[in-house]
C-alpha cells in the first residue's frame, strides 16, 4: 500500500518544515517546494494525492499556479494556507482550490482539515 504523499509549497521554511512534520505525525509523506515553478516541477513528475500551498508567494499570484497545474493535466486538490483572514470561501473556489485553512493552525484542527481533503479526493 502507498503511503499519502502531499506536496506542501511555502517560501517560508519554517512553516514548510512544520507542516511535513505535522504530516509525518499520520505516516503521510510531505514534499517541499519553496515556489510554484518547483511546485509544478514536482507534480508534472510525481503524483500527489494533495497540493497544500501558500497564497502569498513573492510575486507569484495562487490563481496563476492552479491554473499552469490545470494546463499541464495536474487535477490534484489544491488547498490554500494563508495568514489573511480575508482570503474567503469565495476567493478559494474562484483561485481553483478546494478549501483554505488559516495561519496560525493548532497540529489537531491542520491534521483534521488534512484528512477531510483528503477525503474529496
Amino acid at each position: 500500500m502507498e503511503r499519502t504523499k502531499i506536496l506542501v509549497v511555502d517560501d517560508e521554511w519554517y512553516i514548510l518544515d512544520l507542516v511535513i512534520d505535522f504530516l509525518a505525525l499520520e505516516n503521510i509523506v510531505g514534499v517541499k517546494a519553496e515556489n510554484f515553478s518547483k511546485a509544478i516541477e514536482k507534480a508534472s513528475s510525481e503524483k500527489f494525492d494533495l497540493i497544500i500551498a501558500d497564497v502569498n508567494i513573492e510575486n507569484e499570484s495562487i490563481e496563476n499556479f492552479i491554473f499552469s497545474l490545470r494546463g499541464k493535466d495536474i487535477e490534484t486538490h489544491v488547498v490554500l494556507i494563508t495568514g489573511d483572514h480575508r482570503i474567503d470561501q469565495e476567493f478559494t473556489f474562484k483561485a481553483g482550490a478546494v478549501g483554505v485553512i488559516y495561519k496560525p493552525f493548532q497540529i489537531t484542527q491542520f491534521l483534521s482539515a488534512i484528512k477531510k481533503f483528503l477525503e474529496k479526493k
